[in-house]
């Protein structure tokens, strides 16, 4: 990403969406802050998870733009070349 402190950009706690070499994986935006992450799962269901509570409007938006997504993918999944441990937790479970 090309910042060494690149906290300013992040609304949430985001060990959890970088590799063990510091590239961070697929990102869920809220107004102007990265406030979670998502995946693809092998059926092409979008998973997403907020990492931290930004209330109810940030909620929904996020997951109508997932629902969005998903749809326009018509199935079709999203590979990435690295894996964060998000996209590990968001694909053992189940989906809805």
């Amino acid at each position: 990403m090309g910042w060494k402190q690149r906290d300013w950009f992040f609304g949430c706690d985001a060990r959890k969406l970088f590799d063990t070499r510091g590239n961070i994986g697929p990102t869920l935006w809220w107004n102007g802050q990265i406030v979670g992450g998502w995946t693809s799962a092998p059926d092409g269901e979008i998973r997403i998870e907020l990492l931290t509570d930004y209330g109810a409007a940030a909620a929904s938006a996020v997951a109508r733009a997932a629902l969005e997504l998903q749809t326009r993918l018509h199935g079709s999944v999203v590979t990435t070349s690295l894996t964060i441990p998000l996209q590990r937790e968001l694909l053992s479970r189940a989906g809805p």
